[in-house]
């Protein structure tokens, strides 16, 4: 990561931190669902940098179907057990990864009532991971 004005250098969890991310992002974001959107009709978009505002604002252009995971429990253990598709949390430095683990259930803590205000469906994924994960599946391909 390098020190560039308005790209992400470090991993901070406060709100405001989030906000302003998200607010960054937004303008890439848009771009890339246009873009995505005008070459198939079904994808799916995973990330920690957009909110349920920015969603709802796409929803207006697109046919979205949004959801939101988070955990509302989290240690670098669990970190490391289930990365996702990044296998690269175990080579981060141990300061690194046990920060994470404790933002991730104050980012989690963050979305969850915006994603209620907007009407997304929440997951808390702190219970069987992989039984969350086909959950979220299953709602997001209901009706396809």
């Amino acid at each position: 990561m390098t020190k560039v004005e308005g790209i992400k250098t470090e991993w901070n969890a406060a709100p405001e931190a989030i906000t302003a991310n998200a607010k960054w992002l937004f303008p890439y974001l848009e771009t890339f669902v246009w873009a995505v959107n005008s070459m198939v009709e079904h994808y799916v978009i995973e990330g920690v940098n957009f909110l349920p505002t920015q969603v709802a604002q796409l929803a207006a252009q697109y046919p979205i179907r949004a959801m939101f995971l988070g955990c509302s429990r989290m240690t670098p253990a669990t970190l490391e057990q289930f990365p996702g598709r990044s296998r690269g949390y175990s080579g981060l430095p141990e300061e690194f990864r046990r920060q994470i683990a404790n933002d991730i259930p104050l980012w989690s803590e963050f979305i969850r009532p915006q994603s209620e205000i907007f009407g997304y469906p929440y997951i808390d994924t702190v219970n069987d991971f992989p039984k969350q994960l086909t959950q979220a599946e299953s709602i997001l391909t209901a009706s396809l």
